[in-house]
């Protein structure tokens, strides 16, 4: 019988960590508009992802009250464009869509729930990889946020990615700068050639569209903001 995710028990302890050193570059896709001007932006708005700590309802997302932020990472060009697109199946490419190459500016200390970490916190393998509830892996988010458990030093978490297995990070607002190493368009021809590449090894079309045709264009143009 498979078990289910259950609620964090406060304060969480223990655990491992992770340290993403400043040589080491990782991936981050992200749409760039007024929420996400650059590479190396983290969100405000939430929560909306699966280790979003965002203090807002899941039901009403917005910019946090209380200045909480995150960014989403990935070690390959295939691991984050599956960690972004891999859910809905298809990935349409505005002009909008870049990935940058980022790094730390220091070394990064996050809570490690790859393997054994999240049982170590009380939780299960699943918690970064499996079709759970977000509500429920939110709530993890927070309680890691809040509680620290490995770490004081903690400033995130890395996970396996749902998609392809890969390592992820998400990092929140108290994490040391990132430096955007490069930052490109995804319908830049060569790039989106290795994009739609990867993105078939994990059976996800990739088309490119104009932004007239991109929901997250859309949504911008809705706050005002047209990309």
């Amino acid at each position: 019988m498979v078990k289910h995710l259950k609620p964090p028990v406060r304060p969480l302890k223990g655990g491992n960590t992770w340290a993403w050193d400043p040589n080491e570059r990782w991936v981050r896709i992200y749409h760039r508009d007024d929420l996400l001007p650059s590479g190396d932006t983290q969100r405000a708005f939430g929560p909306r992802d699966r280790f979003d700590h965002h203090t807002p309802p899941p039901t009403a997302p917005a910019i946090d009250p209380d200045g909480r932020k995150v960014l989403y990472a990935a070690k390959t060009l295939r691991t984050s464009g599956g960690e972004v697109f891999g859910d809905v199946g298809e990935a349409t490419i505005c002009p909008h869509y870049y990935a940058a190459a980022i790094r730390p500016a220091r070394r990064i200390i996050v809570q490690d729930v790859q393997g054994n970490g999240s049982m170590l916190i009380g939780a299960l393998p699943a918690l970064g990889s499996a079709d759970i509830d977000r509500v429920e892996t939110q709530a993890w988010a927070r309680a890691i946020y809040e509680d620290r458990p490995a770490s004081r030093d903690v400033t995130g978490v890395r996970y396996t990615g749902a998609h392809d297995e890969g390592p992820c990070v998400a990092l929140w607002e108290t994490s040391p700068p990132l430096v955007v190493v490069e930052d490109l368009p995804l319908c830049d021809p060569g790039l989106f050639r290795r994009f739609a590449t990867a993105m078939s090894e994990l059976k996800i079309q990739s088309y490119v569209v104009a932004s007239s045709g991109c929901r997250r264009c859309r949504d911008a143009l809705g706050r005002g903001h047209p990309c």
